[in-house]
């Protein structure tokens, strides 16, 4: 889909021959890639390490990739991928796996733990009008405990992003919905800040869910503990048709 160079005029500079390589559009620019490794640990879920790669401009094209792998001591483990395409119309998906565990518990101590394996991969256009993204397309999903029970339908969401350097505000409405295999419908409001101090900064974060509408299993309702909002409850703790949270880090 390059125009050919050979039609340009034998006074065509160097810039003229780059925008012509890529349809009259600047380059994306050479695309610098992220390894990183670190240590997680929460109760319920274990002590381990995990490993991520980013590049953000695939083939110089502007292509965004971001993966992941996690295992922990508990045999816990995930791995996680998605790739978003550039421009005002463009492309996301994602895809990701899990084996970890569904704890419940009674009177404030662990009752039953079984095993629980999720597989989701999911496909939407996303459109980008100025500071704002809006998705929505077909999703596939699984969760075997120890019977698998599919949830395909959809997901989709809008976000909004107050700064273009990504440092936030921000702030994300996004759902699912699925219509084969038990019913089940959730939101989820994310909102996020940070601002600088003199001695680090400042991060806030408030998380809003909710499945008001679901048949299916109990592992698929909101959750909190396990590292994220509460972080000094175990995995799973609380699971209600709707949670809500918030978080003030010193960082």
């Amino acid at each position: 889909g390059h125009t050919d160079v050979s039609a340009l005029s034998p006074d065509a500079d160097g810039l003229s021959y780059a925008l012509s390589l890529h349809n009259g559009r600047w380059p994306a620019g050479p695309g610098t890639w992220l390894l990183g490794f670190g240590v997680v640990g929460a109760p319920g879920l274990g002590v381990g390490g995990s490993v991520r790669f980013i590049h953000p401009d695939l083939a110089w094209r502007g292509w965004r990739l971001d993966t992941g792998l996690t295992l922990t001591s508990r045999g816990s483990g995930s791995a996680a991928a998605s790739v978003t395409s550039p421009g005002i119309w463009g492309i996301r998906a994602r895809a990701w796996g899990a084996r970890g565990f569904f704890d419940t518990w009674q009177g404030g101590a662990l009752a039953t733990s079984t095993e629980l394996w999720s597989g989701v991969a999911a496909a939407a256009p996303i459109w980008r009008p100025g500071r704002w993204s809006i998705w929505a397309g077909p999703q596939l999903r699984v969760d075997a405990s120890p019977d698998p029970v599919p949830g395909h339908g959809g997901w989709g969401g809008v976000a909004w992003n107050g700064r273009t350097d990504g440092t936030g505000p921000w702030a994300a409405l996004s759902g699912e919905a699925a219509l084969l295999g038990p019913a089940h419908a959730s939101l989820s409001l994310d909102i996020r800040e940070q601002a600088d101090l003199p001695l680090g900064l400042i991060a806030l974060r408030a998380l809003g869910q909710a499945a008001p509408w679901s048949d299916a299993p109990a592992s698929r309702l909101p959750q909190a503990g396990g590292g994220e909002l509460l972080r000094g409850a175990p995995l799973g703790r609380w699971r209600a048709p709707m949670l809500a949270g918030a978080v003030v880090e010193w960082r």
